[in-house]
């Protein structure tokens, strides 16, 4: 998901100064453009009051966060005993792989036809390669070898995490006040997704040139990841800025600890769903602002048609993973399903790239509110 270069957290775009006689022409074409011409243009900033406040995001985005690392434990320890306890964590579960269902968004959103007509490539070519792509490998390696598969799947799952981490890191700084992310803070983000991945990798050796090397991979992880926290406690040390809002920090730690529970669960489902389900959630929010981002009439359409979205692609997912009505065909189908996760990274990698000029306007409209100065 959200890939966003926190060097341009200090870009200011009204810096930009035109001729006088330039930017009447600009406003009086801007005003009589007809209507059917500004579907293509990026939604104003004007933002409901109720979602604009900081410490409302920080409240949202360190719920979505910290909430799934206390329930998903909490169910393991209890679910002998509330039954109900485990049935919300299925239906969450469930919410939080339909996360995917959101990035369908981009291509309704009448603000990003144009962005996506001229990176067509992407957004038309890979994405259907990854799809067809996944069924065909497949049908190729069958069920005894798909594990080759899940490996390369995870790295880039877990790659994908952290530069989501890194995007909500910097949204945090902005939030703060407290800064641009550090190189001491990037490197401890981008160190522990490899130490989460030699932790996953451990489930899926089987039939694999990595039979038996479930406690290599877990050793050299743990290592990994010690030199991720140490790099974090640098971080900290030699940023004192940081100090000035404690929620920095605890942000900061958290996200450089994301993948810990890959080491602390000796079952796959566990190690995995925490972070997952965190990293969903956090997506619901950040694809609402994006919706959200017009105000008014407007800021209400858009997200009727994010849910809209949501809801028919969560279908034709469910339909293409229920076994029991494809039959021989639902090995191949269980291939397009991963492989359409594979191009939601492919889309949310360039969508949320705010070193290109279009998205960066895009995604300041859509967090206007963290981006103005305080005051």
């Amino acid at each position: 998901m959200v890939e966003i270069l926190v060097d341009l957290q200090n870009y200011e775009l009204d810096s930009i100064s035109l001729h006088p006689k330039i930017s009447i022409l600009t406003k009086y074409l801007s005003q009589t453009m007809p209507p059917e011409n500004k579907a293509s243009q990026i939604p104003s900033q004007d933002f409901s009051p109720a979602v604009q406040d900081r410490n409302f995001f920080i409240c949202l985005m360190l719920g979505a966060t910290v909430f799934p690392f206390a329930f998903v434990p909490l169910t393991q320890l209890m679910e002998q005993r509330f039954d109900s306890l485990v049935n919300i964590r299925e239906v969450l579960f469930l919410l939080s792989s339909m996360h995917i269902a959101l990035t369908p968004f981009f291509y309704a959103d009448g603000a990003m036809q144009e962005h996506i007509h001229r990176r067509r490539l992407r957004y038309f070519v890979a994405t259907s390669g990854c799809i067809f792509g996944t069924m065909l490998v497949f049908l190729f390696l069958g069920r005894e070898y798909i594990n080759y598969f899940f490996i390369f799947y995870h790295i880039c799952l877990l790659w994908h995490h952290t530069r989501q981490n890194y995007g909500l890191l910097a949204f945090i700084g902005l939030a703060t006040d407290t800064g641009r992310v550090s190189a001491y803070e990037r490197q401890a983000l981008y160190l522990a997704s490899y130490a989460g991945i030699f932790g996953l990798m451990r489930f899926f050796t089987k039939n694999t040139i990595f039979d038996g090397a479930e406690g290599l991979f877990k050793n050299i992880g743990l290592i990994v990841y010690g030199i991720s926290i140490s790099l974090f406690i640098v971080s900290t040390i030699k940023n004192r800025s940081q100090w000035s809002d404690i929620r920095r920090v605890f942000f900061g730690a958290l996200l450089t600890l994301f993948f810990l529970p890959s080491f602390l669960f000796t079952d796959r489902i566990s190690a995995f769903s925490t972070f997952a389900l965190a990293h969903a959630l956090q997506y619901f929010f950040f694809m609402y602002y994006v919706s959200a981002s017009g105000g008014g009439t407007s800021a209400l359409r858009r997200s009727i048609k994010l849910l809209i979205t949501f809801i028919c692609t969560s279908v034709l997912l469910l339909i293409i993973k229920d076994h029991s009505i494809w039959g021989g065909a639902s090995w191949a189908l269980n291939g397009f399903f991963w492989g359409f996760v594979l191009s939601h990274f492919v889309i949310d990698a360039d969508a949320w790239k705010l070193s290109q000029p279009f998205q960066r306007e895009y995604m300041k409209n859509a967090f206007a509110f963290l981006f103005q100065n305080k005051g």
